[in-house]
């Protein structure tokens, strides 16, 4: 590692324990990414309460490094933390495979002074699914903490053991820990100690810091898709990448992993299985909703659930898939975006639609936009429902709150949508045919995780786009707005069962349990999709 790169290190773990924890998390972001910093930048946001945001490091960490246990247990804790509880337990499952039947592994050579204890794993998965045996072999482990700690720990154990779970938070890494750079510790080459006692742990000595072996969903390398500032404001560069299940009809050979500077895009059919090439030509257009057959040039509104700054990246993936160039695709985003520097300017000079919250306001401002929409040769236009990330946990608490007091099912992964915007323009869209006769509904999932503006914007960046298309026929969803915006909302209760699924599987699932989603959800209602 560079000695400057050590210097930025090391300025970051003191910013940290200065309490600057924003600040810490924006000198790790300028370093070259690897697992320990990935961990670091985890314990920032855990620090901050941000669990959202500490769950995407913690996943980044992982991914550069497999048999990093404690990014795993930390994970988990996040996870219980924001109370996603079956998230929390298969964390702590995955944390209990990682010791391989050890109790212990210490981390101090590879430069945290942490012991990461099976104990506490087994407290933790107790604690979250309510008691029980995992307590009594947490007490029962021959490894523990020292003096009044203990005696804590073993009285908690007894009572959880009882089923009594009262006023017990989960244990967490100390957040006064981080990993140091290497000028610190002298010994990163060789790996942590492991055992019961004295025994190693069967695993590699160096920690991986290379880009993770792809997955078999991996189809095709991106050609700077995402890459760097070319990828950004939605109209940037980037893009050129080639996604299964969206044009099942043109696909190119599948490509395989060449070069460690541009992301892969991995993605899974909605409804249709998809061909193997060399496909034939495109079919004309159907009219039943839901298919994958995605025409090149098909004038649509596209309908994407918002995770992290790099949405504006992916996007342009999805359009310039099918034959759309950047100039012909429009965005809809919040007046406070056309502020951003370079970003937000371009994309107000280039004619997207900003919103300002007011509706009487923007409900005039979207049907004038749309009215000039076709004549100046746009073909696609871009809106989150959400409103925003819904990584922030502040937004995911309200969101969840909102479901509660509507008797909605809540949501974890994705926020429930505002529709009236949606639903307005769809509506005007199904009135006057030949703009724009189509929805796609888009689901983006980042693995190992997504990345905010400025590490985007600095590049290259190392992550698996994966992307979850549906095609839907604007005449075949409803009449009324209420009908749009009714679709709209279950869309984004489908969307959340991709996600749950996504961020534990770290892929979309088969077509045979998407089709059952949508099934559930959407039963014989307008506006689902044919199975």
């Amino acid at each position: 590692m560079l000695k400057a790169q050590i210097k930025k290190w090391q300025e970051g773990v003191d910013t940290y324990k200065q309490g600057n924890y924003a600040g810490a998390l924006s000198i790790f972001y300028s370093l070259d990414e690897m697992s320990k910093i990935a961990y670091n930048m985890g314990a920032c946001c855990v620090s901050q309460s941000n669990y959202s945001d500490a769950v995407g490091h913690f996943t980044k960490s992982v991914g550069c490094d497999q048999y990093l246990a404690v990014s795993y247990f930390m994970r988990g804790v996040s996870y219980h933390l924001k109370r996603d509880i079956s998230s929390a337990i298969r964390e702590y499952d995955e944390t209990i495979e990682k010791l391989r039947g050890h109790e212990f592994i210490d981390y101090k050579q590879l430069g945290m002074d942490y012991k990461l204890l099976l104990c506490e794993v087994l407290f933790n998965k107790a604690l979250a699914s309510g008691g029980g045996e995992n307590a009594t072999q947490a007490k029962a482990c021959r490894t523990q903490r020292e003096g009044d700690v203990k005696l804590k720990f073993l009285l908690n154990c007894e009572q959880l053991a009882g089923g009594n779970a009262g006023g017990m938070t989960p244990v967490l890494v100390p957040l006064d820990l981080l990993f140091l750079p290497p000028k610190v510790s002298n010994k990163m080459d060789k790996g942590p100690k492991t055992g019961k006692s004295t025994h190693t742990a069967d695993r590699p000595s160096s920690v991986p810091t290379e880009r993770p072996p792809m997955s078999p969903e991996v189809v095709k390398t991106a050609a700077g898709g995402g890459g760097g500032a070319g990828g950004g404001g939605g109209g940037g560069g980037g893009g050129g990448g080639t996604p299964r299940g969206m044009s099942t009809s043109s696909l190119p050979s599948p490509g395989s992993y060449s070069a460690p500077t541009t992301p892969t895009i991995s993605v899974r059919p909605s409804v249709l299985p998809s061909r193997p090439s060399p496909s034939p030509p495109v079919p004309p257009p159907s009219s039943s909703p839901g298919e994958t057959n995605t025409p090149k040039g098909e004038p649509a509104l596209m309908i994407v659930n918002h995770q992290d700054d790099l949405d504006f990246g992916a996007g342009p993936i999805v359009y310039m898939h099918h034959g759309i160039k950047s100039a012909e695709t429009k965005w809809v985003s919040k007046a406070s975006v056309r502020l951003i520097p370079l970003f937000g300017w371009v994309h107000y000079l280039t004619g997207d639609l900003f919103l300002h919250r007011s509706w009487e306001a923007d409900a005039e401002n979207i049907k004038h936009w749309l009215s000039k929409f076709r004549q100046r040769h746009f073909k696609r236009m871009v809106i989150f429902p959400e409103g925003t990330r819904s990584r922030s946990s502040k937004k995911m608490s309200e969101s969840q709150e909102f479901a509660r007091k509507n008797g909605l099912p809540v949501l974890n992964h994705v926020l429930y949508p505002r529709t009236k915007g949606f639903a307005l323009m769809a509506k005007y869209l199904r009135d006057n045919p030949g703009t724009i006769d189509y929805v796609y509904d888009v689901t983006f999932g980042y693995y190992p995780g997504g990345v905010g503006l400025f590490t985007f914007l600095q590049g290259p960046i190392y992550t698996n786009i994966h992307v979850f298309v549906a095609r839907h026929k604007l005449t075949d969803i409803g009449e009324t707005e209420a009908d749009f915006a009714s679709w709209c909302t279950r869309r984004f209760q489908l969307k959340d069962k991709l996600m749950q699924h996504f961020e534990k599987f770290h892929e979309f699932p088969s077509l045979e349990e998407a089709n059952k989603m949508e099934k559930d959800l959407f039963g014989n209602q307008k506006g689902h999709i044919r199975l």
